[in-house]
């Protein structure tokens, strides 16, 4: 019987579950708009960006290169799809 971590500790060769989600170009662009924002605003303001970008919505996909360049990678997939209910036709 393998042995199984319970979260505090961690057991060697366990499969992990990571979930989380970073982008750095993420955190520059938030800086920059919520300079000025409490820290109350800016955290309410930050889990709404990282909630945007892990959706595929980030706000600030136009002026991005790393959007951009994520994009053109899944275009030359065989099989994509950029917004899975998406209204554009």
């Amino acid at each position: 019987m393998k042995p199984q971590g319970n979260g505090i500790v961690e057991i060697r060769g366990e499969r992990t579950d990571n979930s989380g989600f970073c982008c750095y170009q993420l955190g520059q662009y938030m800086v920059q708009e919520g300079w000025n924002m409490s820290r109350t605003e800016y955290n309410q303001f930050r889990e709404q960006r990282m909630r945007e970008a892990k959706t595929g919505n980030c706000a600030y996909r136009n002026q991005c290169p790393n959007y951009t360049a994520s994009i053109e990678k899944m275009k030359k997939k065989v099989n994509y799809q950029l917004k899975l209910f998406s209204n554009d036709q």
